[in-house]
C-alpha cells in the first residue's frame, strides 16, 4: 500500500501562482472584482493592472479591496510593465480581463500605450502564460478584423476564453471557466493532446409506464473529471451522461440516462474519435427489470414481486470496443484490492478508483471520501479527498502511466 506523499495534496491548484489581472473598458468590468475573489480562493495572489479608460468605469479602491494588493494605474519609474512579470515567469499568468475590441486591437498589432497593453508586450515576450477573456457587443466580436486580431492572438501562445454569446453580446464567460483556462495556461503541457471520455452521473432502469428505479448520482466527480482535464491540457473531452452540474461548453456532451443510452452513446463515440482514456465513475445499474418495458402503471395499495435481471457490466461491454487505458470507479465495503479487482476482470481497468462504502449513506453529499487507487501492480491510498482533488490525482497518475509507456 502506496502512502500519498504532501506534494501530492491539492487543497487549491492555483497556489503559489501569481495571476496578474489587467482591466480594459468594458460594462462587464463590474464582474472583476468577483473574478479576484474566485482566483485567490484557488490559491493565486492576484495583482491588478487598469487601463485608464476602465479607471473611469470602476474605482481602483474596490480592485484594491478584492486583490489585497496595490493596483497599478500608470507606470511609474518602477517599471510595473516588467516587474510584475519578471520573476519565475512561469509562475505568473497574465489575464487581461474584460479584453474589450480596442484592447485586443492593440495587443494584436503591438501598440502598447496604456498599462495593460504595455504589460502584454512584455509578458508575452517574457514567456508568461498569457490568457485574455474578451467582452463586447456580438457585432464587434464578430467582425473580421476582430477575429483576425483573435486569430494572431491565438497564433502567439496566448489563450482565449470564448464569450458567452447572449441576444446581441457576447458577455464575459463566467468565472469558473475563466479560471480553467488561466490553470491551462500553468498546466497545460501535462495532458496535452490528450482525448478523453468521461461516463457520469446516475442511471434508470424503467419500472412500469411513469415510475423508475434510480442509481443516485449528481455526476460531480464527471465535471470535475472535465474540469481537471481541461486545466491539464486535454484536447478533446467528451461527457457521456448526466449532471448537476453545468457542463462547460468546451466540453463535448452527450446526454444519457439509461443504460443502452449509456452504451450507445459512447460506443458512437468510441467509433468517431480514438480515445486515450474511458474514465467511468457513472453509478450504471446492474440490473434490469422483467418485462417493464410495455409494464402499465403499477396499481397503487396492492403488493407487487419485481424481478430484477443481472445485467453484464457497461464497462465490459465497452471494453470490447476499446483497448485503450480504461479507468472505473468501485463502491463497496470490501477494502482489499484483489477481492475489488475480481468484479472487473472482464473489463480489466488499468485503475479502479475504489470508494469505500459506509454506513448511513455517509459517501454521498459529504464533501470527502475515503479513496484508494487500485492499479495493476500497485495501491495507492490518498485518504480522504473532496473530489475536485480526487479527480486530480487520478488524471495525474494516468499522466505518469503516459509517460511510463
Amino acid at each position: 500500500m502506496i502512502e500519498i506523499p504532501d506534494p501530492w495534496r491539492f487543497e487549491n491548484m492555483l497556489n503559489g501562482k501569481t495571476v496578474v489581472v489587467g482591466t480594459g473598458a468594458s460594462i462587464s468590468i463590474y464582474r472583476i472584482p468577483d473574478l479576484i475573489r474566485d482566483l485567490r480562493r484557488e490559491g493565486a495572489d492576484v495583482k491588478v493592472i487598469m487601463t485608464p479608460n476602465s479607471v473611469n468605469m470602476i474605482d481602483p479602491k474596490v480592485m484594491q479591496w478584492a486583490s489585497e494588493n496595490p493596483v497599478v494605474t500608470e507606470i511609474s519609474g518602477e517599471i510595473e510593465h516588467i516587474s510584475l512579470f519578471q520573476l519565475e515567469p512561469e509562475n505568473i499568468s497574465f489575464l487581461v480581463s474584460p479584453a474589450s475590441y480596442d484592447l485586443i486591437g492593440k495587443m494584436a498589432n503591438g501598440i502598447s500605450d496604456d498599462p495593460v497593453s504595455l504589460s502584454f508586450s512584455f509578458a508575452l515576450g517574457n514567456g508568461n502564460p498569457v490568457v485574455i477573456a474578451p467582452a463586447m457587443h456580438k457585432a464587434m466580436m464578430e467582425t473580421p478584423m476582430n477575429r483576425k486580431n483573435i486569430e494572431t492572438l491565438e497564433r502567439s501562445g496566448t489563450l482565449i476564453v470564448p464569450p458567452e454569446m447572449d441576444s446581441d453580446k457576447a458577455k464575459l464567460s463566467v468565472n469558473d471557466q475563466i479560471i480553467d483556462y488561466v490553470a491551462r495556461s500553468f498546466f497545460g503541457n501535462e495532458l496535452r493532446g490528450k482525448k478523453i471520455l468521461i461516463m457520469s452521473g446516475y442511471s434508470r432502469v424503467r419500472l412500469d409506464s411513469v415510475r423508475d428505479i434510480v442509481n443516485g448520482s449528481t455526476g460531480f466527480s464527471g465535471y470535475w473529471f472535465c474540469r481537471n482535464a481541461f486545466r491539464l491540457g486535454a484536447q478533446v473531452i467528451t461527457y457521456v451522461g448526466n449532471s448537476a452540474n453545468l457542463i462547460p461548453p468546451y466540453v463535448d456532451f452527450h446526454p444519457a440516462e439509461t443504460n443502452q443510452e449509456y452504451l450507445d452513446e459512447t460506443l458512437k463515440a468510441l467509433r468517431k474519435c480514438e480515445y486515450d482514456l474511458v474514465i467511468v465513475p457513472a453509478a450504471l445499474s446492474d440490473f434490469s427489470i422483467l418485462s417493464s418495458e410495455n409494464r402499465e402503471k403499477l396499481q397503487s395499495g396492492v403488493k407487487h414481486v419485481i424481478e430484477l435481471l443481472p445485467d453484464e457490466k457497461i464497462i465490459s461491454s465497452i471494453r470490447k470496443a476499446y483497448k485503450g487505458k480504461m479507468l472505473s470507479f468501485s463502491l463497496s465495503a470490501k477494502t482489499d484490492p484483489h477481492e475489488i479487482k475480481k468484479k472487473y476482470l472482464q473489463a480489466d481497468p488499468d485503475m479502479i478508483v475504489h470508494n469505500k462504502l459506509m454506513k448511513n449513506r455517509e459517501n454521498f453529499g459529504t464533501g470527502k471520501n475515503n479513496y484508494t487507487f487500485i492499479e495493476r501492480d500497485k495501491v495507492i491510498s490518498p485518504g480522504n479527498l473532496t473530489k475536485q482533488d480526487m479527480t486530480l490525482l487520478v488524471l495525474r497518475e494516468m499522466e505518469n502511466m503516459f509517460k511510463s509507456e
